[in-house]
């Protein structure tokens, strides 16, 4: 499969990488609700909470609990940052 179609995700926290890879689609939870990012998604930024299901390529499906996090999708690429705390 060509790189430039495929969606490239990197989950950390302050100190690890939690995943890192190329993955079908990612699901998680905003203020709106439940959404999706798949390839060739807009550019995207949103704070996220609950979760993160990752769609891998190979079919399955990893599921991540989060209490927040700040997610960026630009040309194909997501990074997810865990543990960012929301100012009140």
């Amino acid at each position: 499969m060509d790189t430039k179609s495929r969606l490239f995700l990197r989950v950390r926290d302050i100190n690890t990488i939690i995943f890192e890879g190329y993955v079908k689609a990612l699901t998680s939870t905003n203020d709106k609700g439940l959404f999706d990012i798949l390839p060739f998604h807009t550019s995207f930024i949103s704070i996220i909470k609950e979760k993160i299901i990752i769609h891998k390529e190979d079919g399955t499906k990893q599921e991540i609990p989060i209490d927040a996090g700040v997610l960026k999708q630009l040309n194909n690429t997501v990074q997810v940052f865990l543990g960012i705390q929301a100012l009140a």
